[in-house]
């Protein structure tokens, strides 16, 4: 069997997973309410055109209600798309000895349509207002890591006691409203292979052509030291499109042993979101810190192995540039993919590690 943009999955014989679309009837806004994801022309080349640091990153910049710290430092961030003037963000943290665990931001001085905040119009700088520190209900361990929005969802993985991922519908924010919860996936309880340990570290969520989702939830490799495993993400899939009434099918794991491409070996993802090209083509943007000044993306395709098991090839990397500066962005923290409406770009955002009176996000954007 040759790669292929249908994915199939080995849960069941009669469970056919079709072709993984980010818009498959073509490009459209996403709105919530509607069904429409957003999707990149080309991942790799919109990918390499961001400027890595060459020039300083744009700030945003935002007082936290609870201050970072160490031991509650920064997870996950995502910007939320169609949500206002596209100028609201959430923010994960581990914070198991307080309560709130996820910060939506609106900076509200920015009018974007989009794109890039750097190019936006501002009313008076690029400073956020926290509106929101949020406290699920359904979580027990507080200690939320990577996420990821799509369309009106935030996806949330989160470890502790327990791990799993949480999605919940952020529409009501902006009015006041708390994060309505969906959908809750318990890791370990599908399936999994036996005597394996997942975790839920970051998860990647990306929706497919017939309206369910596929999630890549996964670990770093300071676990997998712990645990000794060559695995390192785990796939789900939704078994109905509405994420309302859906349960999850687990459909295989990423295996170190079965890695092809230049430079696929283990490393310390901290952040990953799916992006999804408008021809089909999934990708897996995995973010990770490296030495010295630098941070790295690296992007993976996913496919099929003969077995139907999920398969990642490493397609490029990218360079990202921490900047000499206290609170610099680094991808040990948090990290989160946006694509901008017109399909044509990508945006990067990345926070720093704490933040006691003021918390950055850096936006990297087209050279």
């Amino acid at each position: 069997m040759t790669m292929k943009n249908t994915l199939l999955s080995a849960t069941a014989s009669i469970f056919i997973l079709p072709i993984l679309s980010g818009c498959p009837t073509g490009y459209s806004i996403p709105d919530y309410g509607g069904t429409a994801n957003l999707c990149i022309d080309n991942a790799a080349e919109a990918l390499h055109r961001i400027d890595g640091g060459k020039r300083d990153a744009h700030l945003l910049h935002y007082k936290p209600k609870s201050a970072f710290r160490i031991k509650s430092h920064a997870q996950g961030v995502a910007r939320l798309p169609g949500l206002g003037d596209e100028n609201w963000f959430a923010v994960s943290r581990k914070a198991r000895h307080l309560n709130e665990i996820i910060e939506f931001v609106h900076f509200d001085q920015i009018l974007s349509d989009g794109g890039p905040l750097a190019t936006a119009r501002t009313k008076n700088g690029s400073h956020g207002k926290n509106v929101l520190s949020f406290d699920p209900p359904e979580h027990t361990n507080n200690h939320a890591g990577g996420i990821q929005a799509v369309v009106r969802y935030l996806f949330v993985g989160s470890d502790g006691d327990s791990s799993r991922v949480d999605a919940y519908d952020v529409s009501n924010v902006p009015y006041g409203g708390n994060p309505r919860h969906v959908t809750q996936l318990i890791i370990g309880k599908r399936g999994e292979p036996k005597g394996d340990s997942p975790a839920a570290h970051w998860v990647a969520a990306a929706r497919l052509e017939d309206g369910r989702y596929v999630l890549a939830v996964g670990k770093d490799e300071r676990d997998l030291a712990k645990t000794n495993k060559p695995h390192h993400a785990w796939f789900y899939i939704s078994k109905n499109p509405s994420l309302e009434d859906t349960d999850w099918f687990y459909w295989g794991f990423w295996d170190y042993s079965r890695v092809q491409g230049r430079g696929a070996h283990q490393k310390a993802y901290q952040s990953v979101n799916a992006i999804t090209e408008c021809n089909g083509n999934v990708y897996l943007a995995m973010m990770r810190p490296g030495r010295a000044k630098k941070n790295y993306i690296d992007l993976w395709h996913l496919g099929i192995n003969e077995d139907l098991s999920p398969r990642l090839v490493k397609v490029t990397q990218k360079r990202i540039f921490k900047r000499r500066r206290k609170g610099r962005c680094t991808f040990n923290a948090g990290g989160g993919i946006h694509i901008t409406p017109d399909g044509k770009d990508l945006v990067i955002y990345c926070t720093g590690k704490k933040g006691r009176k003021d918390m950055q996000i850096d936006e990297y954007r087209d050279k």
